[in-house]
Formats: C-alpha cells, sequence, structure tokens
C-alpha cells in the first residue's frame, strides 16, 4: 500500500516531479483531457434520462433522484470525472504558478489562467460535496481504511481559493 494511503499518513508533495512518474506534465494534461472530454459526453447523455440539465455542478433535485434505479451510479460516474478534471486542473495550476513565481514570461497571462482554474473547479466542489453528502461511502478507500477526502476537505479548498495571494503564494 502506497504511504500517502495510510490513515493520518503526511501529505505528498505538491511538486509535479513527485507524483508525474514516467509522464511530463503537458502529457498527463494531454492524456486526462482527451479522457474527460469523451467521459463527458457519457455523462449528458446519463444526465438526459434524469432529466438534468446540468450534470458539471451541484443538481437542483439530486435528493429526489437519489432512490431512481442507477442514479448512485451516475454520481460515481461523475465523481470519475471531477477527480480527473481536477488531477488536470491541479497540473495546470503547478505549472502556472511555477512560471508565475519565477517570473517567467507571460506572467499576466499565467495569472488569469490561475484565477480561471479557480472559477472552473468551484462547481466541482459543489458537485462533489452535493455526491458524497448523499452517499459518503464514494470517497472511502478500503485499502487505505478511510474517507480520501471528505466535504470539510472540499469546504477547505473553496476557502484556500478564495485566500490564494499573488503576493506570496499558496498551496491549494
Amino acid at each position: 500500500m502506497p504511504e500517502y494511503y495510510r490513515h493520518k499518513a503526511p501529505r505528498r508533495s505538491t511538486k509535479l516531479s513527485d507524483w508525474c512518474g514516467f509522464l511530463q506534465p503537458k502529457q498527463i494534461i494531454h492524456l486526462l483531457t482527451k479522457l474527460t472530454d469523451r467521459w463527458r459526453k457519457g455523462l449528458e447523455i446519463l444526465a438526459d434520462i434524469y432529466g438534468i440539465e446540468n450534470p458539471f455542478d451541484a443538481i437542483p433535485a439530486f435528493g429526489s433522484l437519489t432512490g431512481y434505479p442507477g442514479f448512485e451510479d451516475f454520481s460515481i460516474a461523475r465523481t470519475v470525472h471531477f477527480h480527473y478534471l481536477s488531477a488536470t486542473a491541479f497540473t495546470k495550476f503547478r505549472l502556472a504558478t511555477l512560471a508565475y513565481f519565477n517570473d517567467a514570461p507571460g506572467r499576466e497571462e499565467q495569472k488569469h489562467l490561475i484565477l480561471d482554474l479557480f472559477e472552473d473547479e468551484k462547481p466541482r466542489i459543489r458537485a462533489m460535496r452535493q455526491i458524497i453528502s448523499h452517499y459518503p461511502r464514494i470517497p472511502y478507500e478500503d485499502e487505505a481504511q478511510q474517507h480520501i477526502y471528505t466535504t470539510t476537505n472540499l469546504d477547505q479548498r473553496l476557502v484556500n481559493m478564495d485566500r490564494f495571494s499573488f503576493q506570496v503564494g499558496q498551496a491549494i
């Protein structure tokens, strides 16, 4: 079992080189984007079945849909999609902050990219919060014997985004 799966293990590094493995960050972004673009089409098809207009944010009538056959599976599929989108966004965020805080050319572009990434992440957090409020076992990892994240963790991510400072930076 990887060290970071252990209960109360220290947080893994946010250094891209520590977790990208054999792929370069841009390759990870490319491959996960291909996956999420295709996954999105499947979610849109499933959302139509349940009469959901926007499956990529919190769903207004979520509680009333939880009893429908297959809705938990749909929620799991959304969760997978959100995880890969967040992993892609995190990779882009790290690249953008490295460029921004190292005074690389295009610094203003990096700033706007970071702000856009935050705005794109917020609906995913709202959706994940809603999903795990109704299906608390979804983020539970049996091997790790713990929840990989909780509603408290998701709330903290929103706080971290709001507190992010372009003067000093911050881990998200």
